[in-house]
């Protein structure tokens, strides 16, 4: 809602010309009898109480009616700027919070893929019985997983050793993409 400017001072203007018209009917009758009065005898000083301007409740409400209405519109632009302020501190805090967590996940990828590489080295350094005995023991996609980063020559020498079925197993684990998304190109 806006208001405009020059509808507001023409409002204000025309109730003060209202009051001072009020004010003036009811002084300017006892002005023009005191100008009939009598000059020779000294009259004394008239007081008459001026009554109060009284004016309907109709009036008043719209006299204040764009009053009203500007301390509303001031009221809510004060309200939006401080939920603004607040909108924008949360802001800062969620990006600060996503900064933590992006850190974070960078730390723990950084740890699993080195604990994953030293795993790789330790399995490649065993003698390929000893490999087949803990991969037959550790769960099919750990053993998938660990086998793939060997060394092709390694990896197969510890197939070699282990029960088929098992190495079956992984093999078939093996030969699956990370994604899932299968080799005839099905999901």
């Amino acid at each position: 809602m806006s208001v405009d400017l020059k509808t507001v001072w023409n409002a204000r203007r025309n109730s003060a010309l209202r009051a001072l018209t009020a004010c003036l009917v009811l002084v300017l009758p006892d002005i023009s009898h005191a100008s009939e009065a009598k000059v020779g005898a000294p009259a004394a000083p008239k007081v008459t109480a001026v009554p109060a301007v009284v004016m309907p409740k109709d009036d008043y409400c719209a006299n204040i009616a764009d009053r009203a209405a500007d301390a509303r519109h001031m009221l809510q632009m004060k309200t939006l700027e401080d939920l603004e302020k607040k909108i924008d501190q949360k802001i800062v805090l969620l990006e600060a919070k996503r900064a933590e967590s992006e850190a974070f996940l960078k730390k723990r990828n950084d740890a699993i893929k080195e604990t994953r590489q030293d795993l790789v080295d330790i399995f490649s350094k065993m003698k390929p019985d000893v490999a087949a005995a803990q991969f037959e023991i550790l769960d099919v996609e750990t053993s998938a997983s660990i086998l793939k980063e060997l060394n092709a020559r390694v990896a197969g020498t510890i197939l070699n050793e282990m029960k088929a079925p098992i190495a079956a197993a992984i093999t078939v684990k093996m030969a699956q993409p990370l994604n899932g998304v299968k080799l005839d190109g099905g999901t």
